[in-house]
């Protein structure tokens, strides 16, 4: 993130660049979901058989399920890996956001630094942001309190460009809401794209799923949105435009992993299982004979 912003002096772009990023990384995993979901296409009229075969033996209905996945090669946790690993990289983005000083400046915890943000400091629970924030909107008098302690910092050193488009990413719109309102505009965005985003996944994957993972598929198509809107409510404005691009993204990934991946692959299954039945109606043959 330090040298995308160093690059684009843009709070605002580094994220939009960082999550692109993220994601282009992610996307091999992505892939390999889609494939795994393309299988599981496949396999559902088996998968539902076993169900009515085995309704009443749910020990049975497992282990022929577990066998099933295992002649499709289908991995059933491979759905939720992308989203695991994004979690950590969720958390490390807050924690790069809420001290920029250190991990997008560059400026290591030192003595002097921690003395520097104590001076600069409003109130005991300010963190970094606050910091900046406060140095950008009152330079002079951070250059002042700086002069008042031994310190090779400058007020300069503490400027970041959180302007985007009108929107200070540094603010929190929970707090800042009243002042600025425009900033009303991320968590509700951050809100709407998260339910395309699940609306997109359910009709896509639709084809793959029970009636009881349908029902809990709306239940969390209703109550994501709602979350993400309000975390995105009591965190920095940034979070808010990260998640945005990030699902952004993965609607455009739906669609296109959709068309080009999982239809490419169903063929491909079919392809497979016919030279299979074929190889089995040429042995049946030759035993004939």
């Amino acid at each position: 993130m330090s040298y995308i912003y160093k690059f684009v002096n843009n709070f605002g772009f580094a994220i939009i660049l960082f999550t692109v990023l993220v994601r282009a990384c992610l996307l091999p995993l992505v892939v390999k979901q889609q494939k795994s979901m393309a299988h599981m296409q496949k396999m559902q009229p088996k998968l539902q058989e076993l169900q009515k075969k085995y309704q009443y033996d749910k020990d049975k209905l497992n282990e022929e399920t577990m066998k099933l996945y295992q002649q499709y090669k289908i991995n059933p946790m491979s759905s939720c890996l992308p989203l695991f690993i994004q979690m950590p990289i969720l958390i490390a983005i807050y924690g790069v956001i809420q001290n920029p000083i250190t991990y997008i400046l560059g400026h290591p915890v030192t003595e002097e630094l921690k003395a520097a943000l104590t001076v600069l400091c409003q109130n005991p629970a300010d963190t970094q942001l606050n910091v900046v924030a406060f140095v950008s909107n009152n330079f002079d008098k951070a250059k002042e309190l700086l002069a008042t302690i031994q310190t090779n910092f400058t007020a300069d050193q503490f400027l970041m460009n959180f302007d985007f488009f009108g929107l200070n990413l540094g603010l929190t719109p929970s707090t800042s809401v009243a002042a600025n309102p425009i900033l009303w505009v991320l968590p509700i965005l951050a809100g709407l794209t998260t339910f395309l985003t699940s609306y997109i996944s359910q009709k896509i994957n639709a084809k793959t799923q029970t009636e009881e993972q349908k029902s809990q598929m709306k239940s969390m198509q209703l109550i994501f949105p709602f979350m993400t809107a309000y975390f995105c409510y009591i965190l920095p404005a940034a979070m808010g435009l990260y998640w945005i691009v990030g699902n952004l993204i993965q609607i455009v990934q739906s669609f296109t992993l959709d068309r080009y991946i999982m239809n490419k692959e169903v063929d491909v299954i079919e392809e497979k299982e016919e030279l299979k039945a074929l190889q089995r109606k040429e042995m049946k043959k030759k035993k004939k004979k």
